[in-house]
């Protein structure tokens, strides 16, 4: 097996524990994969069909040093399954939330294409009819990394909250940049059922996830004007080629270095104001 699958599956309640059985149930049915969740030691939840691995020791709370719900850091959680990826002898480990659907095809699409990283955007489907209604463009829900790429380039990457936003965008955005990876959106390969949406606005960790913004100003500037220009695209009916040379011209290049000396002074002022209100929270 070439692909392991990573989860972090928390102890959920009513629709939301239904809707996170019903997805880890896809990802049992797929063939030439490993299955792993991901906890903390004394903290972690048996899944049915995954291997259980207590291995993180970061989270939400001390990442952020606010209170709140324990997540996941995801470049941790990344790290983790690269390690035990490369123990198991994939090239490849995976990741998306526990509420997120795998397809066969997704998975195929990974070992057939043989890149160094993957991204793919859910389709939303409808509890009640099973249907899928919308393939969700704005956002990125599952991730694939080739081992020895993510060895190399982890560095890149910022400690982001799992299971909160803006981190999807910026990892998507550094992924195409660096990589020879490609962002799937146009079929829905993985999938989530439908149901109403947090306003991450009143998270505990957004004034966190707001500074790490701030520090990744210029990869969430690219997300931004390539959602834009997608949307436009599909506006007028382009096919998938058109699409595919939008994310190299969205993504690939050098910043310029205007921007480059602005975020210099965007990232300063950031770290200042991050460190003033660690003061004034200690």
């Amino acid at each position: 097996m070439s692909l392991l699958l990573g989860v972090n599956a928390f102890p959920a309640r009513g629709e939301a524990a239904d809707r996170q059985a019903r997805a880890l149930t896809s990802w049992r049915g797929l063939e030439g994969v490993r299955l792993a969740n991901l906890g903390w030691k004394g903290d972690v939840l048996e899944v049915e069909g995954f291997a259980t691995h207590p291995v993180l020791r970061e989270d939400s709370r001390t990442a952020s040093g606010r209170l709140g719900p324990r997540k996941p850091i995801v470049r941790e959680v990344f790290d983790r399954l690269a390690a035990i990826a490369a123990a198991e002898g994939c090239r490849w480990f995976a990741y998306a939330n526990s509420d997120i659907a795998w397809t066969q095809a997704a998975v195929d699409a990974v070992v057939r294409g043989g890149r160094q990283a993957y991204a793919f955007s859910r389709g939303d489907v409808d509890p009640r009819t099973g249907e899928v209604v919308e393939v969700v463009t704005a956002g990125v829900d599952a991730f694939v990394f080739d081992v020895a790429w993510w060895s190399a380039n982890r560095r890149r990457f910022r400690d982001y909250i799992g299971g909160e936003p803006i981190w999807d965008n910026v990892y998507a955005a550094i992924l195409l940049a660096h990589s020879d990876g490609v962002l799937l959106n146009r079929e829905p390969l993985v999938r989530h059922e439908r149901h109403p949406a947090g306003d991450w606005r009143g998270s505990p960790f957004a004034h966190y996830l707001a500074y790490l913004a701030a520090l990744d100003s210029l990869y969430f500037s690219r997300w931004a004007g390539y959602h834009g220009r997608l949307e436009a695209l599909r506006a007028r009916g382009a096919g998938e080629e058109e699409e595919m040379a939008l994310q190299d011209d969205a993504f690939c290049g050098p910043f310029p270095v205007g921007a480059r000396l602005v975020q210099a002074g965007r990232a300063l002022k950031a770290r200042v104001r991050w460190a003033a209100q660690r003061r004034r929270e200690a």
